[in-house]
């Protein structure tokens, strides 16, 4: 064993990819290897001031549904499209217990955050939390797993019960529109308000569809005091039928 420790020291393993699990030698300051990141559709600009989905360069901005809808918080930024292999991670992180995945996946996030100022002024991170009856079948909150991951870096307090779902909805990627904001109405609750009042609150989760779950956080958030709340999470699904054809102009 101290034979191998030495060796170690003097001929360092090969390092290895945290998402893929790849040896990779040129992996220093990356957060991931080239293949990795090559596959993630990350999101660039133009995009959404206020929902963070990417634009076509003609695109009003607010978009044409952040400019018809009220929103709660001020603003969201994701890291990629919820597409192919990014949400083959997510969802192994979400469903299949690859516990393992957070690190990497809220070093994403926390890259992300350092890019974006607005979000950078934020003085407390609350995950999206997860009604008592799923947390106990998953066994863990992926959104709250993603935020300590994330804080390790941004240096930010993690507020973990600052928010309450008490209503137990149902998956939204199963309901229409119209459907989705009614679920989420009045699903959560603020407790330990002191944690959040006078500051600017940063949400994160996993996934942001429509934005209607964190806009009925933030709703929460702004009545228990928060000064501003922005989201954060990993994906934004853009179906590209609708939100390039049909909501933006060509």
């Amino acid at each position: 064993e101290i034979v191998r420790t030495v060796d170690d020291l003097i001929y360092p393993p090969p390092a290895v990819c945290p998402l893929c699990g790849r040896q990779c030698p040129e992996l220093q300051e990356e957060i991931l290897c080239p293949r990795c990141q090559e596959a993630i559709p990350f999101i660039q600009p133009p995009v959404c001031l206020r929902c963070g989905r990417p634009l076509r360069l003609a695109a009003a901005n607010p978009c044409h549904e952040c400019a018809g809808r009220p929103l709660f918080y001020q603003s969201a930024r994701a890291v990629g499209l919820y597409k192919d292999y990014f949400r083959q991670i997510i969802l192994a992180l979400k469903y299949f217990g690859r516990l393992e995945l957070a690190e990497p996946l809220g070093g994403l996030l926390a890259a992300r955050f350092e890019d974006e100022p607005e979000l950078c002024r934020t003085q407390a991170i609350v995950p999206v939390p997860l009604h008592l009856h799923r947390l106990a079948r998953r066994g863990f909150n992926q959104a709250e797993l993603l935020a300590r991951a994330m804080a390790k870096t941004v240096r930010r307090p993690v507020f973990s019960d600052t928010l309450e779902r008490i209503k137990a909805t149902k998956a939204q990627n199963q309901l229409t529109l119209e459907e989705r904001r009614s679920n989420v109405a009045g699903a959560f609750v603020a407790a330990n308000t002191g944690q959040i009042r006078g500051r600017r609150v940063l949400l994160v989760d996993d996934i942001m569809t429509t934005g209607f779950t964190v806009s009925e956080c933030a709703r929460v958030l702004l009545a228990a005091g928060a000064t501003e709340v922005h989201v954060l999470t990993l994906a934004v699904g853009v179906v590209e039928e609708q939100w390039l054809a049909g909501f933006l102009p060509m």
